[in-house]
């Protein structure tokens, strides 16, 4: 008897990104379309610290959230950390809707 893939099994998920149930905490808006949260991150990493800081708990917080809600996803550059919220202050205060 053999048995199955795992992937088949339970899906092709990135195992080192925490899955938790919609009604445990907040879910961030921009998650499925951000560059930081689809990326690969090691537990043992600074940046899954801010994954679980940010991404999966106060995402309202993260300058990644604030620019795409200001400018758009699309213009959302890769380079910006979440906790970069010095390096938005400009366009945070964009007279752009």
């Amino acid at each position: 008897m053999s048995l199955a893939p795992f992937s088949i099994l339970c899906g092709d998920y990135n195992l080192s990104v925490p899955r938790v149930r919609d009604d445990e905490m907040p879910r961030c808006e921009i998650c499925n379309g951000c560059w930081f949260y689809r990326s690969d991150i090691s537990p043992a990493s600074v940046e899954f610290e801010l994954l679980e800081k940010y991404c999966h708990g106060a995402y309202l917080d993260c300058a990644r959230y604030q620019f795409a809600q200001s400018l758009g996803i699309s213009y959302l550059p890769k380079w910006l950390e979440p906790n970069d919220c010095r390096a938005i202050k400009e366009v945070r205060r964009s007279p752009i809707k």
